[in-house]
């Protein structure tokens, strides 16, 4: 018998509206520990409870055997298509693993595909497995709906069901509490960009120095005696040596990495499970598809520009466990200055990822005393009690109202604009760092023509709350509050217009089924 939390249980009843309102590949966007594979084995049994097959796809081992486990623990028999394991084609449901399917021909097609971290499956790989099965019905799975490319996942798929967030989920106790530390890192500036995301290998010359490690160690000494952690590396030789390090001091301590076999992997988990190690040292692995919830320790040793890598790395420490008191990151090469807290909260989109200048402003900085990291908008650390000197503001946050700004604010260096674009400034107050563009005039903002009556109403056509001033060069907003904005809405001529706003492709199916989703909740009411 499965028993789903509420939470679960609603993301299968949205899940049962997407479908029912024309979306045949949604994606279930939930933030790890959320309970997605325990969700996806009720909707496996509830699709085999209807005669239909299912299969269930990934690219990592730790998750298929994991949802094997699942799947055994529930009562669903199924079959595998992996190499190296026997195969039963007549179980309706199949754990399968992407790179075998891709080689095998003659695989019966499912019903049904679930696609686990499907963040890949626009990967040529994924398609041609997709392709060969048919086309049928796609369900996604992850926690980060975006890719480090920038590709959209609408190639794939057609719908998000959101859940909630890393907070709330903290907040309701079924995730434990975060505290970041992110000491200076080393001097990465140097390093080279490979596929969109640091060079590994240069990064491990650099991290692999004794310096940098025993920082490291220092680190762990003061802060994480007594815990069980996870270190994600660079490389394998840059893992071996961080495990070696902790050896030398005494510590239990491992390397995994992507060559390392079965039983390694397998002794790794366990080991940190029953408390038989301090630390693993990761290399190609484990930012996905590990559940230890046992860990309470993250360290960074490997820079990314990867905001997924980032989310579900940290995410493996994020699961509750008795006794266990709270998550600790230690961020030793800037990932959380580059890429934002780990409960930053995300706007997610099939579109694709807008690329964010490296020195765009995150919410999110670091105490000088302790490196505790925190949001911005703190002016006492939460860890040491360090108060903050208030930084001179050269904007007034006044609700509702157009304030005086200092005239000749420069856009920063990139462009072109066009009336409407949508831009950051790291110059501007954390709070109010975007910038709409009015007007162009050279590389400049050229707002001089417009009075505060016309701004106000231009601003609130693109859907934002803002302020600025009628004479400026800059008209500074806030980010547009979209749970607000569409919980106002009481027409669906009023859903529609926000979709429009929103540059949503078919804005009128997207209102249909917040309609619908309002009718099944009892909220939907009617304004003549």
């Amino acid at each position: 018998m499965i028993h789903l939390r509420p939470r679960q249980s609603q993301a299968v009843e949205d899940l049962r509206l997407a479908y029912a309102t024309g979306a045949r590949a949604p994606i279930l966007v939930a933030p790890t520990g959320f309970g997605k594979t325990a969700t996806a084995t009720e909707i496996v049994r509830l699709t085999v409870s209807r005669g239909r097959s299912v299969w269930f796809l990934a690219h990592l081992r730790e998750i298929l055997d994991d949802t094997a486990d699942r799947l055994r623990a529930a009562g669903i028999s199924h079959g595998s298509i992996r190499a190296g394991r026997s195969s039963d084609y007549t179980q309706l449901v199949q754990v399968v693993a992407v790179q075998t399917a891709v080689r095998r021909s003659g695989l019966p097609r499912p019903d049904l595909i679930i696609i686990d971290e499907c963040h890949l499956a626009v990967a040529e790989s994924y398609r041609k497995v997709i392709a060969a099965a048919g086309h049928p019905l796609l369900l996604g799975l992850t926690g980060t709906p975006q890719r480090l490319d920038g590709r959209g996942l609408g190639e794939v798929f057609d719908r998000l069901v959101l859940t909630c967030t890393t907070a709330e989920l903290i907040d309701e106790q079924l995730l434990a509490p975060v505290r970041v530390f992110a000491p200076p890192p080393p001097d990465l500036s140097g390093l080279h960009t490979r596929a969109g995301d640091f060079d590994q290998g240069e990064a491990s010359a650099v991290l692999s120095k004794p310096a940098v490690v025993g920082d490291a160690l220092s680190h762990w000494n003061k802060l994480c005696v007594g815990r069980r952690g996870v270190a994600f590396c660079t490389t394998v030789a840059h893992a071996q040596a961080v495990a070696e390090q902790w050896q030398r001091a005494g510590y239990r301590a491992v390397a995994v990495h992507g060559g390392s076999d079965d039983a390694e992997r397998r002794e790794a988990v366990a080991g940190l499970r029953a408390g038989r190690l301090d630390l693993v040292a990761c290399a190609q692995l484990w930012i996905a598809g590990v559940d230890v919830p046992e860990i309470d320790t993250v360290i960074w040793l490997r820079p990314t520009q990867s905001l997924t890598a980032w989310l579900q790395g940290n995410g493996r420490g994020l699961r509750i466990a008795p006794g266990k008191r709270d998550l600790l990151v230690l961020d030793h090469v800037g990932n959380c200055q580059r890429l934002g807290h780990p409960l930053e909260v995300h706007e997610w989109s099939l579109d694709g990822r807008v690329k964010r200048s490296r020195e765009a402003a995150l919410s999110v900085k670091v105490c000088p005393q302790c490196f505790a990291a925190m949001p911005s908008a703190r002016q006492t650390c939460p860890d040491c009690g360090h108060q903050f000197t208030p930084e001179r503001r050269e904007l007034e946050h006044v609700e509702g109202e157009l304030v005086e700004v200092q005239r000749g604010s420069e856009l920063p260096p990139v462009g072109p604009y066009k009336k409407g674009d949508i831009v950051r400034d790291s110059r501007v107050p954390i709070i109010t760092n975007e910038l709409v563009v009015l007007g162009v005039h050279g590389d400049r903002l050229n707002v001089t023509s417009l009075n505060p009556v016309e701004i106000s109403k231009q601003i609130q056509a693109l859907g934002y709350t803002g302020f600025g001033l009628p004479v400026s060069d800059a008209v500074f907003v806030r980010r547009p509050d979209h749970k607000r904005e569409q919980a106002s809405a009481t027409t669906i001529e009023d859903l529609i217009a926000i979709g429009k706003r929103r540059g949503m492709k078919n804005p009128r199916g997207w209102a249909r089924h917040v309609m619908a989703a309002r009718q099944a909740k009892g909220q939907w009411r009617r304004v003549a």
